[in-house]
């Protein structure tokens, strides 16, 4: 995506079938019936509805996801990759822009899992099945 090739130093694109493995188990963890995390694979699910308050979600984000975890965000089966989850915190405002507005974020260390939606709400849990 060109538009964020200025990050190309900060985010690694995953390859085709990379990225069709990691679309294939964020589904898992998407809900089926509306936007955001399933809770029949995600437990403690928290829900943040932030409308334009961006400081009050980087607070809320901060609070929810470990800035040591390694992450990987999932737009679709061929858009994905991979961050350091201090990048994440910093730079996700620049990262969702409206073409790539709904993401699963899994950490690859930890069983968090992170829903973003286009109506300006995070979802956060722990993946039940994890590993």
């Amino acid at each position: 995506m060109t538009e964020l090739k200025h990050y190309a130093n900060d985010i690694n694109w995953l390859t085709a079938d990379e990225a069709f493995r990691a679309n294939s188990l964020a589904t898992l963890y998407a809900a089926k019936t509306h936007l955001g995390l399933d809770t029949s694979t995600v437990a403690e699910i928290k829900r943040i509805i932030f409308g334009d308050d961006v400081p009050a979600a980087r607070e809320w984000l901060g609070a929810h996801v470990n800035a040591a975890d390694q992450l990987v965000v999932v737009f679709d089966e061929t858009n994905c990759f991979r961050c350091d989850a201090e990048f994440f915190l910093k730079n996700w405002q620049d990262v969702f822009v409206p073409s790539r507005d709904d993401a699963v974020i899994y950490s690859t260390v930890s069983p968090l899992v992170v829903f973003l939606c286009h109506e300006n709400e995070f979802e956060t849990g722990q993946r039940i099945v994890y590993g």
